[in-house]
């Protein structure tokens, strides 16, 4: 998956291929008719999207369709050196994207969900249109999903994204990603299903399990996601197979990049003569590609459509949006709100106290000794807190809280009858979270809980700053520089200034001054007294967050998607789903379609992933904690 940038995406390639890409990328569709071939009829029509305005009624249907295309396709679905492909034959034909093959006869690992390895040779590629053909080594039979229509979906229609995005290891079941296809282009099209690196020659499906296309490449708005058709393999399928590095020509065939006589390049000897892989019927599909009539440009960028966080998806969630409202709280010290809760009940557990989950690295240090509040929607007055413990290593805080009765109660606290007839969260299952404002946010479950192991950067993010650097004198210390928009620089502090005392604690060394604010939190406003021009005044700061002058992110986040949660991996057990969830809303209820809570939010972790505890987990903790 290439980064999220314009400019970044051109370094890494031809300058000269990825702008003739991105220049057509930047045209849309407009198309009252589909164009067949001359010499072939023209193709079906496409069937309507599933549930383009859901209901209560629908949802199950649109639920197990999900189920049902993911079952179909998973097993298809592969590793491919540090990208993704899909199979498309028995014989073990590949398709992906050309900045994963990188050049014809390269040899790369293929890694299949069931953990079986095995190795394939790229046939050909072509950079301008970023599609690559591979084939495995071994003769088969491999799991292959059959392609069986080539035409692109109309606008609107869901599709279902699978692949190993970062984080996601190969050998295990693929990452689900559900959404909306946003728009059509002459050679690309774009979804709200979020990738990421790792996600490059991945397949989308719509939810009937027909292939559409190749994943390839995102920006850093979280819906612009850029995918290349079926359309364009089959179109160039021979001189794909032909075992060169292809460009784009003037008039849209495909021609050798290099001439065949120079060294290193021409026909490969891992050239194959191969039909396209599928059953497709001549008589009734047919690729469809808009006429140069038919294609206008529009001025500017124009706005993607709200694809699934669209107000007739939501309709259909009611009962999701309702739970979450329920058990969505806030956490408060005094006044300042810190973090999103969880409000849960189990009369199996208290029938006198209520329980109320968050994220405890939000609430920064020696939480224990603070008193807290929770304010719940609906209610003038806030409800006292009381601390009940923390896990560091799942993040998670326990408060308790008087009895609520509008809690949400447990599953299994309920009839046996209600917990067997409501299924556990499945990959693609759709969820529900409630940010700041009361916003709606929707995604859908990537994969059952597991670990990821990905390593956790430092932790900066809860710990206070006054924003000076400073040097032994012998009346303090002396300020030797100041951070721009510091608690130091709006209180007018001066580089030169004699720091004598803060908090009221004298300081003479640059340690003593970093023990007083270490037991303080972001937000505290502290006097501090010093010297400037050899006369004593008196000014107050207020701590601000840590920063860093290294503002180099993590290589995982170059494909932007971001903020992400300060604490967000090394986290044991966790339910991965593709919601955008602000940071600063973890600790806020996971819901699924049927108003269940099935996890509390604990990180926003990747571009595509944000991680909750599962419930049962949660509630462990809860007694866990009880015990001590």
């Amino acid at each position: 998956m290439s980064p999220v940038s314009d400019a970044m995406l051109l370094s890494q390639r031809s300058p000269r291929r990825w702008a003739a890409l991105w220049a057509l990328a930047t045209l849309v569709v407009v198309c009252s008719a589909s164009l067949s071939r001359a010499d072939e009829p023209a193709a079906t029509a496409v069937a309507e999207p599933l549930s383009a305005s859901m209901s209560a009624d629908t949802l199950p249907a649109f639920e197990a369709q999900i189920q049902q295309a993911f079952e179909k396709v998973r097993s298809a679905t592969v590793g491919f050196g540090g990208g993704s492909a899909v199979v498309v034959s028995e014989d073990g034909l590949l398709l992906s994207v050309a900045h994963v093959g990188k050049r014809p006869g390269r040899r790369l690992r293929v890694t299949f969900p069931d953990g079986r390895r095995t190795h394939a040779k790229v046939l050909g590629l072509c950079d301008d249109l970023d599609i690559a053909v591979a084939k495995i080594d071994e003769p088969g039979p491999w799991p292959a999903v059959d392609i069986s229509r080539v035409d692109m979906p109309a606008e609107n229609t869901w599709l279902l994204k699978v692949g190993y995005p970062v984080s996601f290891r190969h050998g295990q079941q693929p990452a689900v990603r559900v959404g909306r296809l946003l728009r059509k282009m002459p050679d690309a099209f774009i979804s709200d299903c979020p990738i990421m690196g790792g996600d490059s020659g991945g397949p989308i499906f719509d939810l009937d399990g027909n292939l559409v296309g190749i994943s390839s490449r995102c920006q850093d708005e979280i819906k612009y996601n850029l995918h290349i058709p079926l359309t364009s393999f089959y179109e160039h399928w021979t001189a794909l197979c032909s075992g060169r590095a292809l460009k784009r020509a003037a008039d849209g065939t495909l021609r050798p990049s290099r001439p065949d006589w120079e060294p290193g390049f021409g026909r490969n000897p891992e050239a194959m003569d191969v039909p396209f892989p599928g059953s497709l019927s001549e008589q009734h599909y047919a690729s469809r590609k808009p006429a140069i009539g038919q294609t206008t440009r529009r001025r500017g960028r124009q706005p993607l459509p709200p694809g699934r966080q669209a107000d007739e998806y939501l309709n259909g969630l009611s009962e999701a949006r309702q739970a979450a409202e329920q058990s969505t709280v806030e956490v408060l010290l005094g006044e300042r709100v810190l973090a999103a809760g969880t409000l849960l009940a189990d009369a199996n557990v208290s029938k006198h106290q209520s329980f109320v989950a968050t994220k405890a690295s939000l609430l920064g240090r020696d939480p224990q000794e603070l008193e807290w509040s929770v304010r719940v929607d609906g209610h003038q007055e806030n409800f006292a807190a009381a601390w009940v413990g923390a896990d560091s290593r799942r993040d998670l805080a326990i408060f308790s809280i008087e009895h609520f009765p509008d809690a949400a109660m447990r599953a299994d606290a309920e009839s046996e009858t209600d917990a067997v007839a409501l299924p556990q969260p499945f990959a693609g299952a759709p969820v529900l979270c409630l940010a700041s404002g009361g916003h709606c946010l929707v995604g859908f479950v990537s994969a059952t809980p597991r670990s990821f192991a990905m390593r956790q950067p430092p932790l900066m993010r809860d710990r206070p700053m006054l924003g000076i650097s400073v040097a032994t004198h012998e009346q303090g210390v002396r300020i030797t520089s100041l951070v721009k928009d510091s608690g130091a620089a709006k209180a007018g502090l001066l580089v030169d200034d004699i720091l004598q005392q803060i908090d009221g604690q004298e300081v003479s060394s640059a340690d003593e001054l970093v023990s007083v604010i270490a037991k303080r939190r972001i937000g505290d406003v502290l006097p501090l007294q010093l010297l400037r021009d050899g006369e004593t005044q008196s000014v107050e700061a207020k701590l601000g967050k840590f920063q860093t002058t290294d503002q180099r992110r993590p290589s995982f986040d170059n494909w932007g998607g971001g903020p992400f949660s300060d604490r967000r991996f090394e986290i044991p057990h966790v339910l991965p789903h593709d919601t955008p969830l602000p940071p600063e809303d973890c600790g806020s209820p996971l819901v699924d379609s049927h108003g269940r809570i099935i996890g509390v939010n604990i990180a926003r972790a990747l571009r595509t992933t944000s991680y909750a505890l599962p419930i049962d987990d949660v509630w462990q903790t809860i007694a866990d904690l009880r015990q001590l």
